[in-house]
């Protein structure tokens, strides 16, 4: 998932090319000519700090468009995307039913249950592994390893595993139904309604609580802490709290259909 933008105003500088990673040479005709990067700088207390950011969406043509096009009417199943952004060939034909952003990778889902990846791969993280070209039904990126879940239940990591968010526990091989990928931790959620997480605990964002260990029906992550949704509409959060974001609020109590991890520093329901 993508870190939290630092707090403060974020101003443009003059254009100037990202260093980036090679990638194979694309397929003439898969893509639009125009090709749009940005370079941005945020100012708080610690001083400047460049950003590297995406943003995607499910449209329609097999191609990788600029924002503008993104507005246009297409039919499903193809990705674009906007700002800074790498593009993989893919053939001709190709549909997309999920995408997932990483902290500079991007990973989607074909209609067929195989996995595509892109971007930053200075841990493997854009590898796509053999056991994740076909059966796949869910994916999820943390900031530098990736997530793939079966449709037998058992789950797929690879990638980034200094803190070991790509070594997938035992209890994770059968019986998933979701997945979500935080920073350096990944969580699962069983068919028995509990959660499992894995990785970095430096904040404590993989110590699930007993409140999580049934009844959960949705789960989310951020880069440090982690959220679950019950079955009575309630949320639950656990992690780093510096901003407050594992506080959860008496409206996100009861009532709740869906979760969302922001940044490193905020949540949502």
């Amino acid at each position: 998932m993508l870190r939290g933008a630092p707090k403060g105003n974020v101003r443009p500088v003059t254009r100037k090319p990202l260093a980036r990673e090679s990638h194979p040479p694309e397929a003439p005709g898969t893509q639009p000519e125009c090709r749009l990067s940005f370079r941005a700088v945020a100012t708080n207390a610690h001083g400047p700090k460049e950003l590297r950011r995406f943003s995607f969406a499910l449209l329609g043509l097999l191609a990788l468009a600029p924002l503008s096009e993104a507005q246009t009417n297409r039919p499903s199943g193809a990705v674009v995307s906007w700002g800074n952004r790498w593009t993989p060939y893919v053939e001709p034909g190709t549909r997309f039913t999920a995408i997932a952003a990483g902290y500079d990778h991007t990973v989607a889902l074909t209609s067929d249950g195989s996995v595509v990846a892109w971007g930053g791969n200075k841990s493997g993280q854009a590898i796509v592994p053999v056991a994740a070209k076909s059966g796949v039904v869910a994916i999820a990126a943390g900031d530098s390893h990736t997530v793939a879940l079966k449709s037998d239940g058992s789950v797929l990591a690879w990638g980034a595993n200094g803190y070991g968010e790509a070594n997938v526990p035992v209890a994770a091989k059968s019986g998933v139904v979701a997945i979500a990928g935080g920073g350096q931790h990944t969580v699962a959620l069983k068919s028995d309604g509990s959660v499992l997480a894995w990785g970095a605990n430096d904040n404590g964002q993989r110590n699930v609580p007993v409140a999580a260990k049934s009844g959960v029906v949705a789960i989310a992550a951020e880069g440090v802490c982690t959220l679950a949704l019950k079955n009575d509409g309630s949320v639950l959060a656990w992690g780093d709290n510096q901003s407050g974001q594992t506080d959860v609020p008496s409206e996100a109590q009861s009532g709740v259909v869906a979760i969302a991890g922001g940044g490193e520093f905020h949540d949502g329901a």
